[in-house]
């Protein structure tokens, strides 16, 4: 009672790890489309800032144009294109000899010195910040001239810094949300396992008949809910079984031990008044009884070794006709004793098996043949191979099987007629024998039986 309480350990951490796979898979994905972003946005608008300055190139050279001679400018105060929007202009002549500055950057200069080359780079200045110039090579009025423009680099920084701050803000937004939607989705998906648990919790040996609820069984909650249901019906006829068999063996054990203890207790009340003929009668059906206890623990142990797998088969070749012809002539002197015909028909044979274990199915077959046959009666054992296999056919003319017994002839212990078997020595265990022998070798036994006319157990092996 105190496991049905209590939450299931694993509940948590299946759902926690559900929660963090979903979350980091989540995280790592909007990372990589994150930092692909910024690569894009960094890109355009470095390339934007480029794009103007060169722009400021070509918008230079046309307003300068105007006012430009062969000695410079005409009017140099009146040109201060750049104050505005934070953007200085300087004009070289090849020869490194500066021919015009802006006012802004002679309030300012960024101390660049002389252009060398056509370039464009980044620099810090002090009262500029950061900022990106552009060195270019061009003329006005077809005198060859060196243009620098340079432009703050402060909006493009403050919009990536910008975008980073809104970026990582949109990922914490999104994976909380992700985290508190998937935990949600988690305990949703997990809540049908919870109830299977709590059911399984509920399952006794007493309780095995339980269902497990199967609300959907195309999914996998619903697939583990039909499979534990069908393992719980193998376990309930397992379990049947072992208490029948428990049952059933207790009775059986209990049978030869009171005879045993009541003839003891017949021959001890006796005295020393009885005769010699009444003890030997005593001690006979003690022994009588005793092999039979014998023969009965024989065979559970026979069958509990090999529902533990402890059974080694020795396999080699075996010739089934020989084989049956012993058995038969083993058999002859009981058949003999109750008057019956017991035949034998034989083709040549072999199968690759156990040759103790074929001995011990065939011999309980013809056993339990002669067992069962009247006096007069007839049993023909015939040894065929039909289509790649090796059959056994015992006949008898017995009193037959109804079909009603037909279905639980080899479960063990069970009896057509429980008096009649006991009183002709039968536990109820040789064909349970037969079959499980039979299945080692891959074959099969099967019967047909006709009331009033007899019975047919065939053995088909492969060979």
């Amino acid at each position: 009672m105190e496991t049905r309480g209590r939450r299931p350990s694993w509940r948590a951490s299946l759902r926690t790890r559900l929660v963090v796979w979903f979350a980091a898979v989540l995280a790592v994905t909007l990372l990589v489309f994150a930092v692909f972003l910024h690569v894009i946005v960094r890109r355009t608008l470095w390339r934007e800032l480029d794009l103007r300055l060169h722009a400021q190139v070509d918008n230079s050279r046309a307003r300068l144009a105007p006012l430009w001679t062969i000695d410079g400018l005409t009017e140099p105060t009146f040109i201060d294109p750049f104050d505005d929007d934070g953007r200085w202009l300087e004009v070289w002549s090849p020869e490194g000899i500066l021919l015009f500055r802006s006012p802004a950057a002679e309030a300012r200069p960024v101390g660049l010195g002389m252009p060398s080359r056509p370039m464009v780079v980044s620099f810090t200045a002090p009262g500029l910040g950061h900022a990106r110039a552009l060195d270019a090579t061009t003329d006005i009025i077809g005198l060859p001239v060196v243009m620098r423009v340079i432009e703050s680099e402060e909006r493009v920084r403050t919009e990536l810094r910008d975008l980073v701050w809104w970026t990582a803000a949109g990922l914490g937004l999104c994976l909380g949300v992700a985290a508190w939607g998937g935990y949600r989705l988690a305990r949703r998906a997990l809540r049908p396992m919870e109830r299977l648990v709590e059911q399984a919790a509920s399952v006794t040996a007493e309780r095995l008949v339980h269902q497990f609820e199967v609300a959907h069984t195309d999914d996998e909650v619903g697939v583990l809910a039909t499979a534990f249901n069908d393992t719980m019906r193998r376990l309930n006829v397992s379990f049947e079984q072992a208490r029948r068999f428990s049952a059933d063996a207790s009775h059986e054990l209990r049978t030869p031990v009171t005879a045993i203890r009541t003839v003891g207790q017949v021959v001890l009340q006796a005295g020393a008044d009885a005769d010699v003929a009444r003890y030997r009668e005593a001690v006979g059906s003690i022994v009588e009884e005793a092999e039979r206890l014998t023969s009965l623990l024989d065979t559970l142990l026979l069958l509990s070794r090999a529902d533990a797998g402890r059974v080694e088969m020795r396999r080699a070749a075996v010739a089934l006709d020989v084989l049956v012809r012993d058995v038969v002539t083993e058999c002859e002197v009981l058949a003999e004793e109750k008057g019956q015909a017991l035949t034998v028909d034989t083709v040549p044979a072999s199968v690759d098996g156990d040759a103790g274990l074929l001995r011990l199915a065939i011999t309980n077959l013809v056993d339990n043949a002669i067992r069962f046959t009247p006096s007069g009666g007839r049993i023909a054992v015939r040894v065929s191979t039909p289509a790649g296999a090796v059959r056994i056919d015992v006949q008898d003319t017995g009193p037959g099987i109804p079909a009603e017994h037909l279905p639980r002839l080899f479960d063990r212990f069970y009896r057509v007629d429980a008096g009649r078997a006991r009183r002709v020595g039968g536990t109820g265990l040789g064909l349970s024998i037969v079959q499980w022998a039979i299945a080692l070798h891959d074959g099969r036994v099967s019967v047909d039986s006709t009331p009033g006319v007899g019975s047919t157990f065939r053995i088909d092996v492969p060979m």
